[in-house]
């Protein structure tokens, strides 16, 4: 169980990270 809420984790924070990347390449154009 921990060691699927760790992967999970890190999958929500790629998301999350993917999310921002485009959001502030969409705001910089």
């Amino acid at each position: 169980m921990e060691v699927l809420e760790e992967e999970k984790g890190e999958e929500v924070e790629r998301r999350y990270s993917e999310k921002v990347v485009k959001n502030y390449v969409m705001a910089k154009e």
